[in-house]
């Protein structure tokens, strides 16, 4: 592996790790639509009552 190729690769991979999953954009969206509580429930993995 050439020092070039190295150094892409670790580009890549910092880029995918500091990128917010489905899961983040869960709580995001859980967060801004319905507040605090039913963002911390999405957090914890746990559905929210449906009412």
């Amino acid at each position: 592996m050439t020092l070039m190729a190295f150094l892409a690769y670790c580009l890549a991979i910092t880029l995918a790790a500091a990128t917010p999953g489905p899961a983040m954009f869960t709580v995001i969206t859980n967060g801004v639509a319905r507040g605090f509580l039913r963002a911390f429930v999405a957090g914890m993995g746990m559905p929210p009552a449906m009412p």
